[in-house]
């Protein structure tokens, strides 16, 4: 692909049928609307105009003040024409009009029924964009028998871009039960799901979602390859089934399995388009187009091809330091997707760090765990040998905070020995985002009074830390502490404790290290193993040689907060 130079400093990527167009120095934007990029939709709606060629209304809408009802193009929703028409109270969607040429409106006649679209006066947005808000009590819009079972039979894509305000619900963002059993629906709190009956089971795909975040949905049906569902340009779950739905007696619904059934949707939707076909070729494209409109770029994995840094600007940065992509490649193979621009940048940002500051080649093994999508992602070293999870599972995992031990059963192996450095040449270092609530190891090698081990354990309401030394360090009423704890021994004669970002040193002999590998969350008891489970939540660990514990503090405590603000 090649990037040209434009007329009125206008860049412009070319080499395809696509074309991007970006201002220099600022943030890119797509210059036309999805269905100029991906045509062919079998039913389009929106609240904003979805080709640069439709120039008819959008919406009808209802007046609470004498039910009138009038047609409004997609300039007229955000103008000022439709609020002033409506006037103090309240506009209702009566018509949901189909932009792809089809004629298949979304309709309802029953004002009860009717989503929200003007509230007392005023546009309902999110995000600053127009939505139609489905109430959670009753909402719904039916669409025609035309989206029959010549569609729902064969390959279609959907896509769509709504915020769920609740997930207790069953939430239908789209039903076909008019023809044949294919419904995309929440059915079980906090998670979406893609199903396709066949009469005797469901071929399902599903992934958890998150209240009062945005999504752009794309749900993709190929009769040769199966089901995907994508979020936010990431894939959250496949499968091979190709089978038909069975036939059903009742209608295809907007926010409703069908007309008056389970009709609690409680969200605000802005788009929705569907495809008569399998249009994975251009999935990016269309989601990227809608991620930028909608303002949820930043959402797109990094080497997402329509993500920021994929477009250009002048203020837009990709990874470059080679370990950090190594990293990132890796981790994005253990999730299935790679993680956002921000994380990734904050990754880029941490390994720089940790060079410039001469810390990494201490480092002999490390993992973030937090930052990527999934557990098997959090667990992926970002140097040394990759540790071993034991007993967690997804809802465990924060990808802001990391993991949440259990006080029982949960720990990491790091796989690397309490002997692997020098006898007085060796670091350890965990961040704890939350304390543990009980008298138990943040990591550990042997009991923390065994000559030579290694260890953090919570005691009586103090911290109590040795570094391979005939004793160990007590710090007095540091129990709750949060952030880095670690201890650093680079002396025979005495090793320093870090702890709620203040280093102190302890004047205790070092001893020949123990043998057994070091375990986080918990201790490696050299008799029965994994011993003294902490509760707490840790999104950091790093073991090796004798560093600077200030600076890695420093350093470690910029990349969570970094990853949180991301995500």
């Amino acid at each position: 692909m090649s990037l040209k130079l434009g007329s009125n400093d206008t860049a412009i990527l070319a080499g395809s049928s696509v074309v991007k167009q970006m201002l220099l120095g600022s943030s890119p934007k797509f210059a036309a609307p999805v269905l100029d990029h991906v045509p062919g939709a079998a039913a389009a709606y929106s609240l904003r105009r979805l080709s640069n060629a439709y120039t008819g209304p959008v919406v009808k809408v209802r007046r609470s003040s004498d039910s009138t009802t009038a047609d409004f193009t997609a300039a007229e929703v955000v103008d000022g024409t439709l609020t002033a028409w409506v006037g103090a109270g309240d506009g209702f969607v009566r018509t949901w009009y189909d932009q792809s040429g089809n004629a298949r409106n979304a309709t309802q006649a029953t004002a009860g029924y009717q989503p929200k679209v003007v509230s007392s006066g005023v546009l309902v947005t999110e995000g600053g964009k127009a939505a139609m808000r489905f109430d959670g009590t009753g909402d719904f819009l039916d669409l025609p028998a035309s989206l029959d079972a010549s569609l729902w039979d064969n390959s279609f894509t959907l896509f769509a871009q709504l915020k769920y305000h609740s997930l207790t619900g069953y939430n239908y963002l789209l039903s076909a039960w008019g023809s044949r059993d294919v419904t995309i629906a929440c059915f079980t709190t906090n998670s979406i799901r893609f199903n396709v009956f066949a009469g005797s089971a469901n071929a399902v795909d599903s992934f958890a979602l998150n209240a009062g975040d945005d999504y752009v949905f794309v749900y993709t049906r190929s009769k040769t390859d199966g089901m995907r569902l994508h979020n936010n340009g990431v894939q959250e779950d496949s499968n091979l089934s190709t089978v038909n739905a069975s036939a059903r007696a009742n209608s295809n619904a907007i926010g409703a399995r069908y007309a008056g059934d389970r009709n609690d949707a409680d969200y605000s939707l802005k788009e929705l388009i569907i495809y008569p076909s399998d249009v994975s070729a251009s999935r990016e494209l269309a989601e990227g187009e809608m991620a930028w409109h909608y303002g949820l770029q930043s959402k797109l994995p990094y080497n997402h091809a329509y993500a920021p840094q994929a477009i250009g600007g002048a203020s837009q940065t990709v990874p470059t330091d080679s370990d950090a992509i190594a990293y990132l490649a890796a981790v994005a193979a253990a999730d299935g997707s790679a993680v956002e621009r921000s994380v990734a940048i904050a990754i880029d940002d941490f390994v720089k760090g940790l060079k410039a500051d001469g810390l990494w080649s201490a480092i002999g093994s490390a993992c973030v765990l937090a930052g990527a999508r999934t557990v098997a992602g959090a667990l992926v070293p970002l140097k040394g040998a990759a540790p071993t999870g034991y007993n967690w599972t997804a809802s465990d995992y924060s990808r802001s905070l990391g993991l949440k031990g259990n006080g029982t059963t949960k720990y990491i192996d790091s796989n690397r020995a309490n002997n692997a450095d020098p006898q007085d040449d060796q670091h350890i270092a965990v961040y704890a985002a939350s304390a543990s609530t009980s008298d138990n190891f943040y990591y550990g090698s042997d009991g923390i009074g065994i000559n030579g081990s290694s260890g953090a354990v919570l005691s009586s309401g103090d911290l109590l830390l040795a570094s391979r030394g005939t004793g160990y360090a007590t710090l007095s009423g540091k129990a709750t502490a949060t952030g880095l704890i670690a201890t650093s021994r680079e002396s025979s004669g005495s090793f320093t404790s870090r702890v709620e970002g203040a280093n102190s040193d302890t004047a205790v002999p070092s001893a020949t290290p123990t043998s057994q590998k070091i375990f986080v969350f918990c201790r490696n008891d050299s008799s029965s193993g994994a011993t003294r489970f902490v509760d707490a939540r840790l999104g950091f660990f790093s073991l090796g040689q004798s560093l600077d514990l200030a600076l890695l503090d420093a350093r470690v405590s910029a990349l969570m907060s970094a990853i949180g603000a991301a995500l």
